[in-house]
């Protein structure tokens, strides 16, 4: 089971971070229906329920650089094993963590880029998700950011979602 995560009540909540949750790069909960298949590119450790036996006989790879995209990985082995996570829109987790600029988010997405290399090293068939389909829906972004610049009319959520982007595409081509 994949529960829904959202921030914490307890804590301040920035515009930026209702960019990222629930349907922005943190954690993506769009298009989910209760008790329906999760795709394995929407799987998140953060609230994550499976049976012991899968983590035994296919536990998160180690060998990851950071605590990113691990999770994405161990979902795609799963998804190819025939394993399927259904989301559980009530069992919801509140995550704490502050962001109140983007610059913290963007070191994140770098080491995201990172852990996606190694991660489409190791299974090539995750690239046609997890980064090409991403770059190009960001292209689509950059064109109508353009066009809305162009008109005066271009929201702040265009330029972070495009920024995100940059940083995760910088960190799986260069590498930091």
């Amino acid at each position: 089971m994949q529960g829904r995560i959202e921030w914490d009540l307890g804590s301040p909540i920035t515009p930026f971070m209702r960019f990222l949750a629930p349907e922005g790069p943190q954690f993506y909960f769009k298009g989910l229906r209760h008790a329906g298949k999760v795709p394995y590119t929407q799987l998140y450790a953060s609230n994550l329920s499976a049976p012991t036996e899968w983590f035994r006989s296919d536990p998160f790879d180690e060998g990851f650089p950071a605590a990113a995209f691990e999770d994405t990985e161990l979902g795609y082995r799963w998804h190819r094993r025939g394993r399927p996570i259904l989301y559980w829109e009530k069992g919801v987790c509140r995550h704490r963590h502050l962001y109140d600029s983007i610059e913290p988010f963007l070191a994140r997405q770098r080491l995201a880029g990172r852990a996606a290399r190694y991660a489409v090293a190791r299974h090539p068939g995750m690239a046609m998700r997890t980064v090409l389909q991403p770059f190009l829906v960001g292209l689509s972004i950059a064109v109508r950011y353009a066009g809305r610049r162009l008109t005066g009319k271009s929201p702040g959520t265009d330029l972070w979602d495009l920024k995100v982007r940059a940083a995760f595409f910088h960190g799986f081509v260069v590498g930091d």
